[in-house]
């Protein structure tokens, strides 16, 4: 309980800090060493009336010691829907309240090891060309000695674009291929909702 209290607090903590801190595509506001959050694949440009576009939260351990409690936390702006998927609970996807920021929660995080969560986003009803969205992830949490920090945050900008566009992607580094995501069943995770690609590197 009081690992959770204190994981909630860090939280509340960095949900705070101020947007203009954060570039696009990669953040330059400065977290607690411990984590690191990344969105991958991510869309740089939407069309309308395009439907789904996936992409992956991942999270990595770099630390050198195991991480009991990490938890994934998503904010954003409209024009957008975001889910994840989730499949402990039958293969589902829920929608991520992009004000509260916290979605998902994992136990276990091994040195060096990373988790690919599987995301999708489309845009919501009346979304215009020329508009923007705004996604930031971040991750939160605590070591076996109950300390607990947070990861930088990373924002990204997603534009609207005309109907039958052309899609773009973010730019940025992504795992390297030694860390790629493997190409197997996601093992369900000892703790929190959901599942997710467990690798080390």
């Amino acid at each position: 309980m009081k690992l959770r209290r204190a994981l909630t607090a860090v939280l509340a903590t960095a949900l705070l800090a101020p947007a203009a801190l954060l570039t696009t595509p990669a953040a330059a506001a400065t977290g607690t060493p411990g984590v690191s959050t990344e969105l991958l694949a991510l869309p740089r440009t939407v069309a309308v009336g395009s439907g789904w576009h996936g992409f992956a939260d991942v999270v990595r351990n770099t630390t050198d010691g195991t991480l009991p409690a990490v938890t994934l936390s998503l904010t954003g702006t409209a024009p957008v829907t975001v889910q994840f998927f989730d499949n402990a609970a039958g293969g589902t996807w829920h929608t991520v309240d992009l004000h509260k920021g916290r979605f998902l929660r994992y136990a276990d995080l091994m040195p060096g090891e990373y988790l690919s969560k599987p995301m999708r986003l489309k845009l919501k009803a009346g979304a215009r060309p020329g508009g923007r969205a705004t996604l930031t992830a971040l991750a939160t949490f605590c070591d076996d000695h109950g300390a607990c920090g947070v990861s930088a945050p990373r924002s990204y900008a997603i534009k609207i674009t005309a109907k039958g566009t052309r899609q773009e992607r973010q730019e940025g580094p992504g795992p390297t291929r030694a860390c790629a995501p493997p190409r197997r069943a996601a093992a369900r995770c000892p703790s929190g909702r959901g599942s997710a690609h467990r690798r080390p590197c």
